[in-house]
């Protein structure tokens, strides 16, 4: 069993928490930038050969797209944040992870974990269909990860 406490009203572990959901959002979306750098590159041939400027109008709109969704999920992620409530307390057992903060105590099995994505400042971890929490670094992050690679 580990224990970790975490202060979310803490600028540094705030700060910490979005570059990880801004890392997260760039990691996400690498698939969309990559069709979209092939779209520019098709508008590009397209308008210095056959002078057709459809596929860059696309790739412009596109990108306009990728970019409104990057930053919808980081207002989220910034929105969400302060529903943390100051200090949340993490204890890892056998087989679940409880969180207690201003707003309860809560308990996610293990079993219910769907995927993680690890990050060197931290873990962002879905569960239960759609939702997902973050994990700043510390000793039940650690453990943690090391028990999602295993199962």
């Amino acid at each position: 069993m580990s224990e970790q406490t975490v202060d979310w009203a803490d600028p540094a572990v705030q700060a910490q928490h979005l570059r990880l959901h801004r890392r997260d959002g760039w990691q996400t979306s690498r698939a969309s930038l990559v069709a979209l750098a092939l779209l520019t590159a098709i508008g590009v041939f397209q308008v210095l050969s056959a002078h057709t400027w459809i596929y860059l109008i696309a790739a412009v709109a596109v990108s306009g797209l990728i970019l409104l969704c990057l930053q919808l999920a980081l207002t989220r992620s910034r929105r969400l944040l302060p529903d943390a409530d100051g200090i949340t307390r993490y204890r890892l057992e056998d087989r679940a992870l409880h969180s207690r903060n201003a707003a309860g105590e809560h308990e996610i099995p293990l079993a219910r974990m769907k995927w993680f994505r690890s990050y060197p400042d931290g873990l962002i971890v879905q569960y239960a269909g759609t939702s997902t929490f973050t994990l700043p670094d510390g000793a039940v992050r650690r453990e943690l990860e090391l028990r999602l690679k295993r199962a």
